[in-house]
C-alpha cells in the first residue's frame, strides 16, 4: 500500500508499478499502465466509501482460513511511528483524518511528532484481524475502548474470536462493563487502591519462601464485573 500513502500526484503511479510483479500481486492481465490516475482516482474513492478497516479485516479473515488458524486469542496493542513529514498537528482537526502530533512515546521521545497504529493480533502466526490508524496523541484507554464497543462483535462473527489480550490500558471499568459477555485477560494497573491494599495484605504469604515463585487466585467485582485476579510473586522480578 505504499502508493497510497506516499505523498505524489496519481499521474506518476503507472512509473510506480513498472518493476512490481503486477499481475502476481493484482491479477492476470493487469499491467503497470492500467494505474493512470482515472483509475486510481475510482479506487482511493471506493475505498473511502467501503472503509479500509473493513477491507483489510475482509483480507484478514481469507488468510486465516486458507492457513487454517484458530483465533480464539486477540492480542489487542498499539504502537507509535515517528514521522519526518509535513506535519498537520496545527490544523483544525478533520473527520477521518489523523493527526501527526506529539503525544505518549513508547521510545522515550516525547519531542517528536509520530502517529498511532493499532491492531488487534491472532497469538499462531501474529497476523492482525483488525489494524487502525490513529492520531499521535491517542490515548490507549479510549481507542481500546472504542474498538471493543465497534468492532468485537464482527471480529467474533468473522474469525471465532473468544478472549482479548491487552495491558493494563485495557483494565478500565467502562471498557470492562462492554467486554461483559466476552472473555478477556488483562494487567491490573498497581495505581488501584483496592490492587494495592490487596497486594500489601497477601504479600508476606507469598514470600515466605523468597526463592520460589509463588501466586494467590481471588474474585474481584471491579466496575461491576465478575472476575478472577491472579496476585503472583516472582524471585526474578523481586531481586
Amino acid at each position: 500500500m505504499d502508493w497510497a500513502q506516499a505523498n505524489q500526484t496519481l499521474y506518476l503511479m503507472p512509473h510506480f508499478f513498472e518493476d512490481k510483479p503486477v499481475e502476481r500481486l493484482l491479477g492476470e492481465g493487469i499491467k503497470a499502465e492500467h494505474h493512470h490516475s482515472d483509475v486510481m482516482g475510482r479506487a482511493l474513492d471506493k475505498l473511502y466509501a467501503i472503509g479500509v478497516n473493513k477491507i483489510y479485516t475482509m483480507i484478514a479473515a481469507g488468510a486465516v482460513q486458507r492457513l487454517g488458524l484458530t483465533c480464539r486469542f486477540g492480542h489487542l496493542d498499539a504502537t507509535g511511528f515517528h514521522l519526518s513529514v509535513q506535519y498537520n498537528s496545527d490544523k483544525e482537526p478533520e473527520e477521518f483524518v489523523k493527526q501527526i502530533t506529539k503525544g505518549y512515546s513508547r521510545v522515550s521521545r516525547p519531542d517528536l511528532n509520530q502517529i498511532v497504529l493499532q491492531l488487534i493480533c491472532e497469538r499462531q502466526a501474529g497476523i492482525p484481524l483488525l489494524m487502525e490508524p490513529l492520531s499521535g496523541n491517542n490515548s490507549d484507554k479510549e481507542s481500546f475502548r472504542q474498538t471493543i464497543k465497534s468492532d468485537i462483535g464482527q471480529l467474533r462473527s468473522d474469525f471465532k474470536l473468544e478472549y482479548i489480550v491487552a495491558d493494563s490500558a485495557l483494565y478500565v471499568a467502562k471498557t470492562l462493563v462492554e467486554m461483559n459477555d466476552f472473555f478477556w485477560i488483562s494487567r491490573v494497573p498497581e495505581t488501584l487502591s483496592s490492587a494495592q491494599e490487596l497486594i500489601g495484605n497477601i504479600a508476606p504469604d507469598l514470600m515466605e519462601t523468597p526463592d520460589k515463585k509463588s501466586w494467590r487466585v481471588l474474585g474481584s467485582n471491579y466496575g461491576e464485573v465478575n472476575q478472577r485476579w491472579l496476585v503472583i510473586f516472582s524471585p526474578e522480578a523481586y531481586l
